[in-house]
């Protein structure tokens, strides 16, 4: 059963302008743990997530995840993408934004092993998401 999740419909084709967002979020990310800002790098890679994962519902539905939660996005990432790597993806993506609150909220600093790994996961799911892009949206 898949679980009801609120959403809004735009037009595909800002699925372009998500995957923008995403990309910047990619280099900032790099830059930022390249410079030791461990904080920034790790919040960026949610932001990167966040943005590739909205790119690829938009693209493939028209549709984006408006719930309260950034883990609502998953739910509509799994009912819209289809294939059998979307788990597994959808894994990847909660690891990721599992952590935005600790990091944008908490008085907690992002540690350097921390930020590699949220660098490293974005990474990985960006890629991925890339892969599943639309020709016409990329």
């Amino acid at each position: 059963m898949v679980r009801k999740t609120n959403r809004k419909s735009v037009e595909r084709s800002d699925s372009r302008n998500l995957l923008k967002k995403a990309l910047e979020a990619r280099d900032t990310m790099h830059s930022e743990l390249e410079k030791g800002n461990f904080n920034s790098a790790a919040s960026s890679a949610v932001k990167c997530a966040i943005n590739a994962c909205n790119a690829l519902t938009v693209a493939v539905s028209g549709e984006i995840s408006s719930g309260k939660k950034h883990e609502d996005a998953a739910f509509l990432l799994v009912e819209k993408v289809k294939g059998k790597d979307v788990r597994e993806a959808e894994n990847i993506f909660r690891r990721i934004v599992g952590k935005k609150t600790d990091i944008d909220y908490s008085v907690k600093l992002a540690r350097r092993g921390d930020a590699e790994s949220l660098v490293r996961y974005a990474d990985e799911f960006l890629e991925w998401v890339e892969s599943r892009m639309p020709p016409e949206y990329k």
